[in-house]
């Protein structure tokens, strides 16, 4: 290609839908594009098909990762801008043309992405006509005949085009933030200027000539009087990126524009506009707002620059009325030019004197958004490299569409979803037998940690902009609320037989998955992979003292605000972790938990375990020090007991007080073999009967989990 404005990097590792995305690419593409695919320690089973010039192959022996083999592409890019996108997507004819169009009228300091679709991209059929929805291949689950694959490569019709995330860094899907103001208006574009020839005024003729001498501008009619009065060189109103320098760029439509060169912006206007020194109204009154008839002439004043979109107008006390004047310093300016105060309208959001309007434009196909999917994003090649927006600091995989958000807002650019054009992708879960890339949660949950350091904590240094100001700017509730952050941490000395150690993990990592709990495992023997840091105490002997450790070790290692307990044998309900403690210095324990014997049987009382509790984490951090501590001095007794503060036999020298909640749905504590604290089934069998609060033997079922026989199958 002798010509390329457009780069596609697709990373690729263990992709059957490559082949296939190349192929809707070459049928899509309208522009000077080229493909770039990195084959990343992976080659394709059966080959790749499709042989053409603007297709470029990189083979990896060794993979590298999928940042890594992004940024591999983007080295070798010759486009001035660069799209990452996954080898499973479709996409819209003429995307490439679509969203280049669409970054001539936002300016090139922006990351932009099409509307997603999700994609139908094939079925299983067996040889019986029986079909189901795409997965990972199998037998025909409802005769057990072979199945063939049939492409269909059908994008759903619904599109997302907004997204956030939370305050553990993990990406939301929010269709909330499609509804707030800031996304139904769309993104600013400019302001018109209208005005009535026949009441126009010697001042308001000099501002219009110096309009027209600063930015290219259009009259709505064919106005004789605007040609006599105003010097124009040109008709059009190209965009005006943040160096001052005007563009070739086509706006609303209109037609048969010239570029011209090193053209400032009006600095009256920019100032406004930049400061925001614009104070609303509350009365709504629009009276005094003059008509605007087929006799004003219309002028489209183009503003882009990261700073001048004015995301919203706000108020300053005093509140104006709509009659009041504006009188601040920087409005005072554009008085003076316009012969007249201006009035802010808040109805129709324009400002306006006797003879002249100044209203906002947004285009709604243009819509801002706090956050991306990674799975497609578009910039300059130039910001690409300039921002490290695939910075292999990260893990391969997860935390890429918040990274490239976050550097793109902070750094003082604006993330956009284009509605104009959209393509699908086709997500892979754990039905397809896995992803293209390894992606173990403790990575990822590594990868979300970084992101709050570097974000979050305002350590990023190319950042203009405070993380705060990132929240100020979107109000991103409810995940931005003021519940504290949770998290979990886990201990084990890995002798527990895996029957039972394993159901426990793998249910702790679902709701953690599922609640955005992150796990700290501390363990004994060997290392563990569950959580977002692994804590190995390879020479430690097992023991209570050893087990303190272990707890204070993960306490330590976790950034989380409350910490629940979770152990090894505790096969935990989901309602469990919905508690947030009222107080920051008081444990509390979770009395809704049941006993379970392999037999089946299970009984519960009202107690009080370690494995129930929920505590502030600087809390637990300050008496397990010092339990640690103490018990380096002398032998630990079951006088000094293990569920802190629920008796007074030990006199500690930090004191805080004990509670107890009931979750909604209990959690199964599976008693098999020896536990250090003994167990007895009857109730005949404990001294102090007082102790056993509602005590209750079953048989048959748990309130949440169903038949005791079913809950046993799940450890065998």
């Amino acid at each position: 290609m002798d010509r390329v404005d457009l780069s596609v990097l697709i990373p690729a590792r263990n992709e059957d839908m490559l082949d296939r995305t190349i192929q809707d690419l070459l049928e899509n593409i309208q522009g000077n594009t080229e493909i770039i695919v990195v084959l990343d320690g992976w080659i394709p089973d059966p080959p790749l098909t499709h042989a053409d010039d603007r297709i470029t192959i990189i083979y990896n022996p060794v993979a590298k990762g999928q940042r890594a083999a992004t940024n591999q592409a983007a080295i070798i890019a010759k486009g001035k801008y660069v799209m990452k996108t996954d080898g499973h997507c479709a996409f819209d004819k003429g995307f490439d043309v679509k969203m280049m169009d669409a970054f001539k009228i936002t300016g090139d300091n922006v990351t932009m992405i099409p509307a997603m679709r999700n994609l139908h991209a094939y079925d299983w059929v067996c040889e019986n006509g029986h079909r189901r929805y795409q997965g990972k291949a199998s037998v025909c689950p409802e005769c057990g005949a072979k199945e063939h694959q049939d492409i269909l490569w059908r994008p759903k019709p619904h599109s997302r085009f907004t997204y956030t995330f939370d305050k553990t860094m993990h990406f939301q899907y929010s269709s909330e933030e499609a509804k707030k103001p800031y996304s139904l208006r769309g993104v600013f574009l400019g302001w018109y200027l209208s005005f009535n020839p026949t009441m126009i005024s010697s001042e308001i003729v000099s501002l219009l000539t110096r309009l027209a001498n600063s930015h290219q501008l259009t009259c709505s009619s064919d106005s004789l009087w605007f040609r006599q009065n105003v010097s124009m060189n040109t008709v059009g109103f190209p965009s005006i990126d943040d160096s001052g320098c005007i563009g070739s760029t086509q706006v609303l439509g209109i037609g048969n524009q010239l570029q011209v060169e090193g053209i400032t912006t009006s600095p009256i206007l920019t100032e406004v506009v930049n400061n925001r020194d614009i104070l609303t109204s509350t009365s709504g009154d629009t009276s005094d707002k003059p008509s605007i008839s087929e006799s004003m002439c219309t002028c489209f004043l183009t503003e882009i620059s990261a700073s001048s979109i004015p995301s919203s107008l706000f108020p300053s006390s005093p509140v104006p009325t709509a009659r009041d004047l504006i009188n601040t310093d920087t409005i005072k300016k554009i008085n003076d030019v316009l012969d007249g105060r201006l009035i802010y309208n808040e109805k129709t959001n324009s400002l306006h004197n006797e003879s002249i309007t100044l209203i906002p434009v947004y285009d709604k196909n243009l819509r801002e958004t706090m956050s991306i999917q990674g799975s497609c994003f578009m910039l300059t090649r130039e910001k690409y490299f300039e921002l490290d927006i695939c910075s292999e600091d990260f893990h391969s995989w997860g935390q890429q569409g918040v990274e490239v958000a976050c550097k793109t807002w902070l750094s003082g650019g604006r993330v956009i979803s284009n509605l104009n054009t959209w393509y699908a992708h086709m997500f892979r879960t754990n039905n397809f037998g896995g992803f293209p890339y390894p992606n173990p949660e403790s990575l990822v949950d590594i990868n979300r940690e970084f992101s709050r350091e570097l974000f979050q904590r305002n350590k990023w240094p190319k950042a203009i902009h405070s993380f705060q100001w990132l929240l100020d700017r979107f109000k991103p509730n409810p995940y931005w609320d003021s519940e504290p952050h949770k998290g979990m941490i886990y201990y084990t000395d890995h002798e527990l037989d895996e029957k039972i150690a394993k159901p426990v993990r793998d249910n702790l990592l679902k709701i953690s998955q599922e609640k955005n709990i992150p796990i700290v495992t501390s363990a004994l023997k060997r290392r563990s992979t569950l959580g977002i840091k692994n804590i190995y105490l390879p020479t430690a002997k097992r023991g209570y003292v050893t087990m303190f450790k272990q707890i204070l070790a993960a306490l330590e290692n976790s950034t989380a605000d409350i910490i629940f307990f979770t152990e090894h044998d505790v096969l935990y309900h989901p309602s469990h972790f919905d508690f947030v403690p009222p107080d920051k210095n008081t444990f509390y324990y979770n009395q809704n938990v049941w006993f379970l014997r392999p037999d089946g049987h299970a009984m519960h009382y009202d107690v009080n375990q370690v494995s129930g509790i929920c505590v502030y984490r600087e809390t637990a951090i300050i008496h397990y020090k010092e339990r640690f501590e103490r018990l380096q001095t002398e032998e630990f007794t079951r006088n000094m007991g293990f569920e802190p503060f629920t008796h007074n036999r030990v006199q500690w020298k930090n004191t805080f007080k004990c509670d107890t909640w009931k979750s909604l749905y209990p959690n199964i504590d599976f008693r098999v073999g020896t536990n250090p604290t003994g167990m007895r089934w009857k109730k005949d069998q404990y001294r102090n009967q007082q102790l056993l609060i509602n005590w209750i033997e079953t048989d048959d079922s748990i309130d949440g989990w169903g038949k005791t026989k079913d809950i046993v199958k799940i450890f065998s």
